[in-house]
């Protein structure tokens, strides 16, 4: 409520994440819905509980933070870990 914006409690339009996979989904399903999160973009915070699906989609609900994606900072984050590795590995 800090925001002004309201969680829409009068219809229910999706299910979260969390919700799905606490039910113990099919293992097609579940390997759909993996294939769906890897697809989305990464988010300050992709927790399943600000992912939800919605219809044949998942969709991120974090009000907060819906408009910062990491996309970029994903692979210098990887090249940043591998050559701590390698440093690691060198000392």
């Amino acid at each position: 409520r800090e925001d002004g914006w309201q969680i829409p409690f009068n219809e229910l339009r999706a299910v979260s994440l969390i919700a799905l996979l606490r039910m113990g989904l099919a293992g097609t399903t579940r390997r759909r819905l993996y294939r769906l999160f890897a697809r989305m973009p990464v988010y300050e915070d992709s927790a399943p509980w600000n992912i939800v699906l919605a219809g044949d989609r998942l969709e991120y609900i974090d009000q907060d933070t819906k408009d910062k994606t990491l996309d970029a900072h994903v692979a210098l984050a990887y090249q940043t870990m591998a050559a701590l590795m390698n440093y690691q590995r060198t000392v």
